[in-house]
């Protein structure tokens, strides 16, 4: 436009595609509580004006840490029901981070909660059994299997004297399956039943183990008299 108010013809025209690539306010107060097996997530929303939901992520370390909603989620909580919805590892630990994703497909940082830990109430798998062996008339070798479990810190063995098995006393114990134990406490005439149980990193107590039982008796003859000697009494 010239100082006469004359306008020229319009320049060539531009095209300009406006692309956004700022990304939305992250979400804050992101929280979580341990349900059973499952984790409820909860969150105060992100305050982006075009903002098209939340991307969950979950792992057991920084360095694996997959995205598990591939679909931006909507609302402000979530239940992460763990692997393929059969809820979490009872003693696993866990991480996991929320993230904002706008219209554009902008992700904002993560917030992150780490070490998670879900309680371990699963007791663990009983001991394969035991087997008992007579040694001597005062001695009997008891050997413990091991627990299927892979978190058994210790094993605990158990006898019962001339009784029910609800009365049975520990006797022996060890860090490590199998093992044997040589009980010379026994005497002859007696019944004894012994059974194991395993107990894991969480103090969970597994079930008894099948116990045997054995009926302890004196097998070994006493030793024969010596010095045999006769007197003639009244001539005859």
């Amino acid at each position: 436009i010239d100082s006469s108010g004359n306008e020229s013809e319009k320049s060539n025209p531009l095209s300009i595609v406006y692309s956004d690539t700022q990304p939305p306010d992250p979400p804050s107060d992101f929280s979580y509580k341990i349900d059973g097996k499952v984790l409820r997530l909860s969150w105060t929303p992100s305050k982006a004006t075009d903002l098209r939901g939340y991307y969950l992520y979950r792992g057991e370390s920084r360095e694996v840490f997959p995205k598990i909603t591939h679909e931006p989620i909507k609302g402000n909580s979530y239940v992460d029901e763990g692997i393929q919805g059969k809820g979490f590892n009872p003693g696993g630990r866990y991480i996991i981070a929320i993230s904002a994703i706008d219209n554009a497909g902008n992700e904002s940082e993560k917030l992150i909660i780490e070490d998670i830990l879900f309680p371990d109430t699963d007791p663990p798998s009983p001991p394969v059994g035991v087997m008992i062996d007579i040694i001597s008339d005062n001695q009997l070798d008891i050997s413990c299997g091991a627990s299927s479990s892979q978190d058994v810190k210790e094993y605990k063995l158990f006898r019962s004297e001339n009784s029910g098995i609800e009365s049975a006393k520990e006797v022996s114990s060890s860090d490590f399956a199998p093992f044997t134990f040589s009980d010379t406490t026994v005497s002859s005439n007696n019944r004894y039943i012994y059974y194991s149980v395993a107990i894991d990193s969480s103090g969970n107590i597994s079930s008894k183990s099948i116990s045997d039982t054995v009926s302890f008796k004196d097998l070994i003859p006493p030793p024969s008299p010596r010095a045999v000697y006769a007197i003639i009494v009244n001539g005859g």
